[in-house]
């Protein structure tokens, strides 16, 4: 008896230790099929609007802080100066095609394409007017900065113009640069400095092309010895004679911020193409070469925009005719 009293003492002190759980099993619990929390469909949501909401501000400040010019609006609204068109980049407008040649032979190979239509529509806005009185025969072609399309836009617009009948010649006036002379193969010997300081006539300096009948007036090689081959005087000369055999007349041009050259035939012509690159050119800086040009006395006809990306130009919703690309399919042969 002492023995089992011993043994339940030991027990009974073993267990004053330990915590008696007072629970008892009400009902089993439904396992869940989706957890509790996060709400997926409510973060989902909220993931979607915050993403447009980003979205539109991001495209809002891109517009805002952009430094180049877009559309039509910007062009007429920012620089009040009439809208001459848009040049689009050539791969831009070819469905699942790479360009296999240069622009200024495409539009010769491709006369009824997208891309050749868009120098048609700037050789009507030149040679209707340009929304101003009085069609141009003599038309300068220049650019603000380097490397904006001005070089291919005249090559481009002169040879479209002659392929569409009209006695037409385009003349070199970048003596730096030289890049009608180089993309058309303006050969050697006589030239436009040759022209120019009486050294040759009219008839030995011109060259045509075989391709279109344009007729080209180039330099063979870069500027003279001669400070100042660009006289007003000398050009005054050249347009004149230009004029009894061409109906057409061309001039690419240095870019008029950079040389002053520019600025002498740009008085000189009938009207003045300025050429900007789509959303790159800071508008400050057409700006400036719009003061220049009108300060000498020139009479511009419009700003068109190059290097145009027509996709991008088409999903922007620009009204203007190449954001209806699309819509035109049918009508062009690439």
């Amino acid at each position: 008896v002492y023995q089992t009293f011993l043994n339940r003492l030991r027990e009974t002190t073993a267990q004053e230790g330990l915590q008696q759980a007072d629970l008892r099993v009400a009902e089993l619990a439904d396992v869940p099929r989706f957890p509790e929390s996060p709400k997926i469909y409510v973060t989902l949501m909220m993931g979607l609007l915050g993403g447009l909401f980003l979205g539109v501000v991001s495209v809002g400040a891109a517009e805002y802080l952009s430094s180049g010019l877009s559309s039509k609006s910007d062009v007429e609204n920012r620089l009040r100066i009439r809208y001459a068109g848009a040049i689009p980049l050539l791969d831009s407008t070819l469905e699942n095609v790479r360009a296999t040649e240069p622009p200024h032979h495409y539009v010769v190979t491709h006369p009824l394409s997208m891309f050749a239509e868009a120098f048609r529509s700037v050789r009507a806005f030149l040679l209707l007017g340009g929304g101003s009185t009085g069609k141009a025969r003599t038309v300068a072609v220049t650019s603000p900065l380097p490397k904006e399309g001005k070089t291919t836009t005249a090559i481009c617009l002169g040879r479209s113009t002659a392929m569409g009948g009209s006695p037409t010649v385009l003349v070199d006036c970048d003596l730096r640069r030289r890049g009608v002379s180089e993309l058309m193969g303006y050969r050697d010997g006589p030239d436009l400095l040759s022209y120019l300081t009486g050294q040759a006539s009219l008839d030995e300096v011109l060259q045509e092309d075989n391709e279109t009948g344009l007729f080209v007036l180039g330099v063979s090689d870069s500027q003279a010895n001669d400070p100042d081959p660009l006289s007003p005087e000398a050009v005054q000369r050249l347009i004149g004679e230009l004029r009894e055999r061409f109906k057409i007349i061309i001039f690419d041009t240095a870019p008029i911020l950079g040389v002053a050259d520019a600025r002498i035939i740009a008085a000189a012509v009938d009207r003045v193409l300025i050429i900007t690159k789509w959303r790159d050119t800071p508008i400050r800086a057409s700006e400036t070469a719009i003061d220049i040009l009108l300060d000498a006395g020139a009479k511009i006809s419009g700003l068109a925009l190059s290097q145009v990306d027509a996709r991008k130009y088409t999903a922007g919703g620009y009204a203007e005719g190449l954001g209806y690309g699309k819509k035109f399919r049918g009508y062009y042969v690439d």
